[in-house]
């Protein structure tokens, strides 16, 4: 055979040989996602709120723009919403009814493959095979499961989720981008000093020095004796049943898609502030957050290029400084600041760069009005879109804050789920013991489609 030839036919026999493993990977994901698509469900429930809506009415405030559900009985909503970000009674919803969310179901790819804690699932509620719930898996095989003030133990011990497993979760309470009209508005942002170098307007907060002051040690951070430039976060009850609008209160599990049935709240100490940061000039911000007794706050430095968490303890340093990006004029940097699962985590633009367990501190106690705030030294600071997130608290609605707990460990194909609105949620809790979740009857992981 010609040489030319040889080639020629070698080429066709790898071009034949490519095109029907291609043509294979087309029809494997072909049925992938054929399976996928057949396996789409509508929510019907509210237990997943805020997270999964089932049929709610959608509602824009009239005043601040703020988008938000509420949820329906009998197929009406039988309340005129009020705004949970500034506590405005809209006039009328933007939409009167609408579906729950559109989702997806990602089957396990084996049969050996297990679900994780913390992980949405749709499973097989009792022996009616068409009756499918979404939950959230919180309890593994062989593991003693407990409720105490809202949070979740496993085997006596709080398990400690990471950043992105938080965010799965966290509820939304303040969202700053998202400014009142009205001038009667109650502020969420307090200065602490008469001559203060802080400066509020709508949906901004900017720190600008113009004399020099003595820069504070991280003791003076901590024990906030009133010789530093703080602005506190203050937290509003903007729920229906405010006794006076506007007023000041501790965080709770108040959750607006509820507001049209009566609850019994709890407070919540779990908190976690997201805001955006442009820096210039040196100096540093610092993040104050309150949890229980204590107080811990992470120092980002732009002089020494790191940042530092300080806790009641000391400070404790990380290895990972500032990339060169953050603190260069007009940049943005996006911060996240949370405590949580008796851990303190610090990110910037997304990356974590602190989870520091606090377990020998005293978290039982409940927040102040005032759990939130910052400060700033020689640095001219702007920040924008700040939001407010706090965690779920486990304890129904109903209940007079007991303690509780499984009456005995989980079997070793058995899984307790928990709904992310405890208030109405029917999960675990009710029916352990008559209708324990097996692995069998949980079908695949749940996506959230567009809403």
């Amino acid at each position: 055979m010609p040489q030319g030839s040889y080639y020629k036919y070698l080429t066709l026999y790898f071009i034949g040989g490519s095109g029907i493993a291609l043509l294979g990977i087309v029809v494997v994901v072909a049925w992938y996602l054929q399976g996928w698509q057949q396996m789409r469900h509508r929510i019907i429930s509210a237990s997943m709120a805020p997270h999964f809506y089932g049929p709610h009415v959608s509602v824009i405030c009239n005043d601040c723009g703020f988008p938000f559900a509420c949820g329906m009985e009998a197929g009406t909503c039988n309340v005129q919403p009020v705004c949970p970000n500034c506590g405005y009674t809209a006039i009328s919803p933007t939409v009167n009814a609408t579906w729950g969310d559109s989702i997806s179901i990602v089957p396990w790819t084996t049969p050996r493959a297990e679900p994780q804690r913390w992980e949405t699932v749709l499973y097989q509620h009792s022996a009616n095979a068409r009756e499918l719930v979404v939950k959230r898996v919180v309890g593994l095989p062989g593991e003693q499961i407990a409720i105490h003030a809202g949070d979740l133990f496993v085997n006596g011990v709080r398990p400690a989720r990471t950043l992105n497993q938080f965010r799965d979760s966290a509820i939304l309470i303040y969202d700053g981008r998202y400014c009142p009209q009205r001038t009667d508005a109650p502020s969420r942002w307090k200065l602490l000093q008469n001559k203060s170098h802080w400066h509020i307007t709508p949906g901004k907060l900017f720190f600008k020095p113009t004399t020099p002051r003595s820069e504070p040690t991280w003791p003076e951070l901590i024990a906030d004796n009133g010789s530093i430039d703080w602005i506190t976060y203050k937290h509003v009850d903007s729920s229906p049943d405010a006794i006076r609008g506007g007023s000041e209160a501790s965080i709770d599990d108040y959750l607006p898609y509820n507001q049209h049935l009566p609850a019994r709240r709890h407070y919540v100490t779990d908190l976690m502030l997201r805001c955006s940061i442009k820096f210039s000039g040196n100096g540093w911000l610092a993040c104050s957050m309150s949890h229980g007794e204590n107080v811990v706050v992470a120092q980002i430095s732009l002089t020494a290029r790191k940042i530092t968490l300080i806790t009641p303890t000391g400070p404790v340093e990380s290895e990972i400084g500032l990339r060169p990006q953050i603190g260069v004029e007009n940049r943005e940097t996006l911060l996240e600041m949370a405590v949580y699962d008796r851990q303190a985590v610090v990110a910037l633009n997304g990356i974590t760069i602190y989870a520091v367990r606090l377990d020998d501190l005293n978290c039982e106690k409940p927040p102040i009005t005032e759990s939130l705030r910052l400060s700033a030294y020689a640095a001219t600071i702007r920040i924008t879109a700040f939001q407010i997130l706090r965690d779920v608290y486990y304890l129904d609605s109903g209940g007079a804050n007991q303690p509780w707990s499984l009456p005995r460990r989980l079997g070793p194909e058995e899984y307790f789920l928990l709904g992310d609105n405890p208030a109405i949620s029917l999960d675990s809790r009710h029916h352990f013991d008559t209708w324990p979740v097996q692995r069998k009857l949980l079908h695949g992981k749940v996506l959230k489609m567009n809403r």
